[in-house]
């Protein structure tokens, strides 16, 4: 609920991080999905399967450093006597703002599994 309450008082600036973000992690779920799907299906090339996983490691650590960039320069983060009346603190803001980035991750990364598994063919219907 507080993230809905903080998204939906952000700015569209704040917003247009988040969302890139989420599409960064969608790219590199989706890439590391081709890749583990590469692996799982062909066992006998290990080789090749080792090469294409650790392709995957430059965009896995730049989604990473964007996301954390995206959590510092979070502007939502609340601040104040109220915030710290409650028991929040510094490490309480940037606990919140690690959430903050950990869910627009995730939230990315669920529409690349659909396109994954929907061209894969494992999805039960057509769209």
């Amino acid at each position: 609920m507080l993230s809905l309450r903080l998204a939906r008082g952000a700015r569209p600036l704040a917003l247009l991080r988040r969302s890139l973000v989420a599409t960064a992690a969608a790219g590199t779920g989706f890439l590391l999905l081709c890749a583990l799907g590469y692996a799982a299906g062909h066992p006998e090339q290990a080789d090749d399967a080792v090469v294409r996983l650790l392709w995957c490691v430059v965009p896995l650590a730049a989604t990473a450093q964007l996301a954390v960039s995206v959590a510092r320069a979070d502007p939502s983060v609340p601040f104040g006597p109220v915030f710290a009346a409650a028991g929040g603190g510094p490490a309480r803001s940037a606990l919140l703002a690690a959430a903050s980035a950990a869910l627009s991750c995730a939230l990315g990364c669920v529409p690349a599994l659909l396109v994954f598994l929907h061209l894969r063919g494992d999805l039960g219907g057509s769209w």
